[in-house]
């Protein structure tokens, strides 16, 4: 059995090049502040408990709170393929074709694949986060080509108004 020198993420496969996949898992990378947020979800049973008595508050208080920080403290695997980019977590599932990709937001270890063209409040609901802090240029490179290879696939003016911005490491 092979042992992972970082077990917070998980090296990306790459069966095709078509498809690229990996794992992350956050709380792993960061134990300190998993410790806080399991202990502040743990705060708000017992206060659910105390101020209103009932089981059924503190329940639903700690289950508010835990899919809140979820994907922090869970792992999130991360999955493209020639149809679509995708972000799977225990109590999340977010998926984007790359046709509906307008913009691709790079940064330091995250980059954001959105359906919207311009950056505004809408983003935070909208498109994919893929993480990415051991792989972040594998990823980048695949996007590009996942992108590219969708546009041929779909007709040049369907993804040409998509844009890569924030990435300072482009050629």
């Amino acid at each position: 059995m092979e042992e992972l020198a970082d077990p917070s993420s998980t090296a990306p496969s790459k069966p095709d090049s078509d498809s690229l996949e990996w794992r992350v898992h956050l709380a792993a990378r960061q134990p300190a502040r998993a410790a806080l947020a399991l202990l502040a979800v743990a705060l708000s049973a017992a206060i659910g408990w105390l101020s209103l008595g009932n089981v059924v508050a503190a329940l639903a208080a700690a289950a508010l709170l835990l899919g809140a920080v979820a994907e922090f403290l869970f792992p999130v695997t991360y999955q493209f393929t020639k149809l679509y980019a995708e972000a799977r977590g225990i109590l999340h599932w977010r998926r984007i074709s790359w046709q509906e990709v307008k913009r691709v937001q790079v940064g330091e270890y995250e980059i954001r694949l959105s359906p919207l063209r311009f950056p505004g409040p809408r983003d935070a609901f909208r498109g994919v986060v893929l993480r990415c802090p051991d792989n972040r240029d594998e990823v980048r490179d695949a996007i590009r080509r996942l992108r590219e290879s969708a546009s041929r696939e779909m007709g040049p003016q369907r993804l040409q108004e998509g844009t890569v911005q924030g990435d300072t490491t482009a050629d």
